[in-house]
């Protein structure tokens, strides 16, 4: 019958029967199967298969119980063996028992360190022996036996050491004793179970990663919450970002710029119809900016240097016009009238309009004509000449560029992480929760794309724009 029933129904036949009959629906030898099936097959820790079983039929079974009576009598006061000794003699009119025993030399097998950790935790072995139970508990009863389980060791535990010479490794753990009911089992047949909710807990689960269009978006700091830009039309921030709304709406004022007819139309192909605009093309509208193509374009060498440029070409000393000849004449002046150069036996040395305008030559004595002496200078470490004019001019004039490209490309982001405002937005009758954008404004999401594919807007460099997301 076992084979005909599936496991989990099992479970549900399992049942404690105290009022059993001395017969059975199968014989003693699937009896033993099963509890040899259990003895080999269930778990143990560590694979010691420590579980030990003896089966007791008929005769054998009612001299356990005489043992079993024996010690109640001997140990029990008389209240307690007036509602004890009436349940023996039930077990004593079953059918049989199966001893179940933990052999604690099975651990000897193991290396030093696993015994040592499993004399430390010896609840492992209960943990085996109640599987070993539950497993032929559960195949009796579902062959037509009626079970219960029973524990009277240690009063009997001598006396089934010598009946049945039982080594004494053996520990025994319990008693399950089997037979025909005859009778329903404890509990009645309509058994009643609690509600499994307070006994029964399944975590929470995950987050799901499909995005939801009505959670409202996530901030990293107040200052990324409220650094948006201002409902006033003529800020800079909000012309910056029309012109993007402009130029991904094909706007015909805004679509025939300089910049965007300069460069060839792209042929018509097949894929993503969406337009993309760069932000290099809205910082053109907008600031004026006109890429140089030979800072980007063209053979390494035809570039325009980028270090300081030489005043003139270098020349030596004897490429110089009027240096120094041992046929000239010694009372000749070798001075010229360039306020720049300046010659020393004849060879001309350049200095900056700062040195030539402001500082003497080092070895030159400090003037007492006009003031008081002054320290003289280290002859060792000249001093350094401020900047001139038009690098500090054409410095401030790449920090503005460079603080207008970053603008630009802060509201391409903010399109992305927030959407640009296309128009009013409809009142659908739902209530607004988190940060929303400021009332009667329909805003329209972007998305990041650099070389072809779509980035995250936050680690795109260089050259890159925006288009509509689907």
């Amino acid at each position: 019958m076992a084979y005909k029933m599936s496991f989990l129904e099992a479970t549900k036949v399992r049942r404690s029967t105290i009022t059993l009959t001395n017969t059975s629906p199968i014989s003693n030898y699937t009896i033993v199967n099963i509890v040899g099936h259990a003895i080999k097959y269930a778990p143990s820790p560590f694979h010691v298969q420590s579980c030990r079983a003896i089966v007791l039929f008929r005769q054998e079974h009612e001299k356990l119980w005489d043992f079993g009576k024996e010690s109640v009598m001997a140990t029990m006061p008389p209240p307690v063996q007036a509602t004890i000794l009436p349940k023996v003699a039930e077990f004593r009119a079953a059918y049989g028992t199966v001893l179940f025993f933990e052999d604690t030399s099975a651990a000897a097998v193991l290396p030093p360190p696993l015994q040592d950790l499993l004399a430390k935790y010896p609840d492992w072995y209960e943990h085996s022996e109640g599987m070993n139970q539950f497993i032929v508990w559960t195949a009796l009863c579902a062959e037509g036996l009626g079970c219960n389980m029973q524990h009277y060791h240690p009063g009997i535990s001598a006396a089934v050491q010598r009946e049945w010479n039982v080594p004494k490794e053996w520990s025994l753990r319990s008693q399950l004793v089997f037979g025909t009911p005859a009778g329903p089992p404890r509990g009645g047949v309509d058994k009643k179970f609690a509600p499994l909710e307070p006994r029964l807990k399944e975590p929470a689960p995950r987050k799901s990663h499909t995005k939801n269009p009505n959670t409202p978006p996530r901030y990293c700091s107040d200052r990324c919450r409220n650094h948006r830009p201002r409902p006033s039309a003529e800020s800079l921030e909000r012309q910056i970002e029309n012109t993007f709304v402009a130029l991904l709406s094909s706007d015909p004022s805004t679509s025939s710029s300089p910049s965007t007819s300069r460069r060839p139309k792209p042929k018509p192909s097949k894929g993503d119809p969406r337009r993309l605009v760069l932000c290099s093309d809205v910082e053109h509208l907008v600031f004026n900016h006109m890429p140089d193509p030979t800072r980007t374009y063209g053979r390494q060498k035809n570039r325009p240097k980028r270090g300081v440029q030489d005043a003139a070409e270098w020349k030596s000393v004897d490429m110089e016009d009027g240096a120094f000849s041992p046929y000239q004449d010694s009372t000749a002046s070798y001075s010229s009238d360039d306020d720049d150069d300046d010659e020393v036996a004849g060879v001309p040395i350049r200095l900056s309009p700062s040195q030539s305008s402001s500082q003497r030559p080092e070895h030159e004595a400090p003037s007492t004509r006009n003031g008081p002496p002054t320290t003289p200078t280290n002859p060792f470490q000249p001093p350094l000449s401020p900047p001139l004019s038009a690098d500090l001019e054409a410095r401030r004039a790449g920090q503005q560029r460079a603080e207008e490209r970053e603008l630009v490309r802060q509201a391409a982001r903010r399109g992305v992480a927030f959407g640009f405002v296309v128009g009013p937005a409809p009142d659908h009758g739902r209530s607004r929760t988190g940060p929303q954008p400021a009332a009667g404004d329909e805003r329209r999401k972007c998305e990041a794309v650099q070389n072809g594919r779509v980035v995250e807007a936050s680690f795109a460099k260089g050259e890159w724009g925006v288009r509509w997301r689907e």
